[in-house]
């Protein structure tokens, strides 16, 4: 079974978070998929920079969905600002 990740940005300042950012490349365990998300939400965070996570009290949300299901869950609760600053 395939498994995609899905990272989202997300502000607490605004309570908003940016669509779902589907990797283009799936991944065969969920450990492999797991430890890719967690490198490259570093690498985003690194890229964004200290200033702006810190004014607008950014974090990066990643998740893996096996066959899109999770997809809709974490949209969905995004949106419906399930998750909301706290």
């Amino acid at each position: 079974m395939k498994i995609t990740l899905l990272l989202i940005i997300c502000s607490q300042v605004a309570g908003t978070c940016l669509e779902p950012y589907e990797w283009p490349d799936q991944f065969n365990t969920q450990y492999d998929c797991l430890m890719f998300g967690y490198e490259e939400s570093l690498k985003k965070m690194t890229e964004i920079g200290r200033t702006d996570v810190n004014q607008y009290n950014m974090f990066l949300l990643s998740s893996i969905a096996l066959h899109r299901i999770l997809f809709d869950i974490v949209a969905e609760m995004c949106y419906s600002n399930i998750i909301s600053p706290q």
